[in-house]
């Protein structure tokens, strides 16, 4: 069998015998001839900060007269002290129980829709690694990140969302020692790292509050955000990790536009895949409400369609499928907006330490990596640009508006 670099910088336990125990595996032991394995991308600057990701095109045999082709997905833990600190948290941990332990059972309840990319293969050594199926050849890609989701992307997602979330309730109370492994929150534990905090939660903070100190109008809320940055160290845990007292799912907790695919018909999106689940938690679906609302919608969406997102779009279908699947007592509408204003402060922190990373066109995002955001020249560079964008100031502006309006900004 050969394996194709094609001239891009592969890592080199990427060869047969990787490949070889990634498709015994990911198709069930089923006897297989892989013939070739070709690379056709390595990873790009600034779309990913979890993992490095490969594209390779695979050619096997599964015993019929005609070669068949698959399209591969690898996913690699980075290298240096950014990968240890990750596999520390246990990120690729966490997304290895959930694509084993948590979807094909919440696909089930949900009589097999796919709620994301078919999973292949994962190995920890000598780097935590995952093999996924390529759906761009079924037409599942990107949306513009830049640019924000519309009414139609939004709704689909919150649809979607609202039948895992279901599902997930379900099955948790099937099988609750399956949930048991999600209730830890990785990233609880990794905020209580002081140099983590400064750097990833302080420091946009510092320089947001000096651009808001420019904006006509906004004197005083600069001083509000002032004061909120210096409780921030030790609120961080109580405002992400989970409660005790709440209406709890399986949370996806990372749900931006680039952990999202969709499928297009006649240029509107009917279907979508979740992806990158190293973050997901059982909590509060809020969590996932105030992170995507405030950091994918287009402002318009964000300013006039929430409401209708929330109860006609996730609520209605949240309800249904929990009907359909027999569980009771479903939570009220008032539950899940009650969860949603609980986490309003979460939601805040990401449009804060997020956006300005979505609104980034990517021709400006070559040197867009957490190590450079780390790096105070570069950093405060990427921030600069970030921050100077239209969709950020108009949607920034709304969120300090908000959190002033329910007593977040003091």
């Amino acid at each position: 069998m050969l394996v194709n670099f094609n001239n891009i910088n592969i890592p080199e336990f990427m060869d047969s015998k990787f490949f070889e125990a990634a498709f015994k595996v990911g198709f069930n032991g089923k006897v297989l001839e892989l013939k070739n394995v070709l690379f056709t991308m390595g990873p790009k600057p600034g779309e990913n900060y979890i993992g490095h990701i490969y594209r390779a095109d695979a050619t096997y045999n599964d015993g019929g007269s005609d070669d068949k082709k698959i399209s591969l997905i690898i996913k690699v833990q980075p290298s240096g002290p950014l990968g240890e600190h990750f596999g520390e948290m246990g990120l690729f941990t966490r997304e290895r129980d959930i694509y084993v332990h948590a979807l094909p059972e919440i696909e089930r309840l949900l009589d097999g829709e796919a709620l994301a990319p078919r999973f292949l293969y994962y190995t920890p050594a000598p780097v935590e690694t995952f093999v996924f199926v390529d759906v761009t050849s079924l037409g599942y890609i990107l949306a513009d990140r830049v640019k924000g989701l519309d009414e139609e992307h939004c709704g689909l997602v919150f649809e979607k969302l609202a039948k895992f979330h279901a599902a997930s309730k379900v099955l948790a109370r099937e099988q609750p020692e399956v949930f048991r492994i999600f209730s830890k929150d990785l990233l609880v534990n990794s905020i209580k790292d002081q140099n983590m905090v400064e750097e990833s939660f302080i420091k946009p903070f510092e320089h947001l509050a000096k651009v808001v100190e420019t904006w006509p109008g906004f004197k005083e809320t600069a001083e509000k955000l002032c004061r909120f940055i210096s409780i921030i160290p030790q609120n961080l845990p109580k405002w992400f990790g989970p409660a005790k007292k709440e209406t709890k799912v399986l949370a996806h907790n990372d749900l931006w536009a680039n952990n999202i695919l969709f499928k297009y018909e006649n240029g509107k999106p009917i279907d979508l895949y979740f992806i990158d689940f190293q973050g997901s938690v059982y909590s509060s679906p809020g969590l996932d409400f105030s992170h995507f609302l405030y950091t994918n919608p287009q402002f318009d969406v964000l300013d006039q369609k929430r409401d209708l997102l929330i109860e006609a779009c996730y609520y209605k279908t949240f309800k249904s499928t929990l009907e359909n699947l027999g569980y009771s007592p479903i939570p009220t509408l008032e539950n899940i907006l009650e969860e949603i204003a609980k986490r309003e402060t979460v939601g805040f922190v990401w449009a804060v330490v997020k956006l300005f990373l979505v609104c980034m066109d990517p021709s400006e995002c070559g040197e867009n990596s957490l190590e450079n955001l780390t790096d105070k020249d570069k950093g405060d560079r990427i921030r600069e640009i970030g921050m100077s964008s239209k969709r950020f100031v108009t949607t920034i502006q709304y969120v300090l508006r908000r959190m002033e309006k329910i007593g977040v900004l003091k």
